[in-house]
Order: structure tokens, then C-alpha cells, then sequence
């Protein structure tokens, strides 16, 4: 079965951003500090860590997907080819994405801790990316005071 073409200012393809922004917040928020509470008595439950990586790891595959099946803009003109949509993805944020993707947790779960972070603070890092990337996608829906605020309350969380 073959997704249909969806339109990148679609309801649906913002409320998938939404569910993106919230996991990429959520993201950037526990895993620095599972890593800073690791071997100490308040260290995160692994099994629920590990759960939340893996939520995590089929949002982010099925967000890889579905860019594949989302329009984009060229001079104001919806692009709705597949091909051209494949070849403009795989031009921009396709391997970004992907690299961030990479499900460190599962390829070396029983190795050294200090690579398992320092992979994992990488791919937070690549994550913030996809954050900045997701924020250009939603920036005209909203009004230049509006971006501003909420351009400044990502960087208050992030600092």
C-alpha cells in the first residue's frame, strides 16, 4: 500500500509536527538527565528508559517516512511528485534525520556507558536540530510576535 501525497501545511502533517515537537522536547529533556543520574541512587528505571528510547526510535523512523509522502513548497508552488519530493528530502534533511534516528541503545547495549553517552548526547544534539528544522516547517502559521516568544522560550529550555 502506498501513502497518499500529503500537503505540508495539511491539519494532519501539523498535528504529526505537534507529536514531533513534544517528542523532541521530551527527548532533550530526560535523556541529558538519565545520562547525569546514571549510577546514582536517583538513576532512571532502565526498563522505562529503554521503552521511552524505543518510543522514541519508531517516531522518529516513521517521521523519515512520512517526509517521503510530504509535499513542499518551491516558489510558492506545492511540489506534490513523489520523485521530486524523494530527490528534495534526500538533498536536505534526510540524513540528519536519519543520524538521529540511529538507536545507539540498541546497537551497543552492553557496552562501555561512557561511548552509550556520549553517542546519546550526539544524537540529542542531531535531535535539536530536527527541533530548529520542525520550527522553519510551522514558522508561518504563526505572526512575527509569536514566533519571537516562542523562539525565545525554546532557547530559555535549551540553554
Amino acid at each position: 500500500m502506498i501513502l497518499p501525497i500529503i500537503s505540508e501545511r495539511s491539519k494532519i502533517r501539523k498535528t504529526w509536527d505537534a507529536i514531533m515537537a513534544v517528542a523532541l522536547v521530551a527527548a532533550a529533556l530526560v535523556l541529558p538527565a538519565a545520562a547525569a543520574l546514571a549510577g546514582t541512587k536517583y538513576a532512571l528505571d532502565t526498563v522505562a528508559l529503554r521503552d521511552f528510547q524505543v518510543v522514541l526510535t519508531v517516531l522518529f523512523f516513521a517521521d523519515i517516512l512520512l517526509n517521503f509522502r510530504t509535499s513542499f513548497f518551491l516558489h510558492e508552488e506545492e511540489i506534490r511528485c513523489p520523485r521530486r519530493i524523494a530527490a528534495h528530502y534526500l538533498r536536505g534533511w534526510f540524513f540528519v534525520d536519519l543520524a538521529a534516528t540511529i538507536p545507539f541503545f540498541l546497537i551497543f547495549p552492553e557496552s562501555d556507558l561512557s561511548f552509550l553517552f556520549k553517542a546519546a548526547r550526539l544524537t540529542s544534539l542531531l535531535r535539536l536540530v530536527r527541533l530548529i528544522k520542525l520550527w522553519s516547517q510551522i514558522s508561518w502559521y504563526f505572526s512575527t510576535i509569536t514566533q519571537s516568544a516562542i523562539a525565545r522560550l525554546l532557547i530559555f529550555l535549551f540553554w
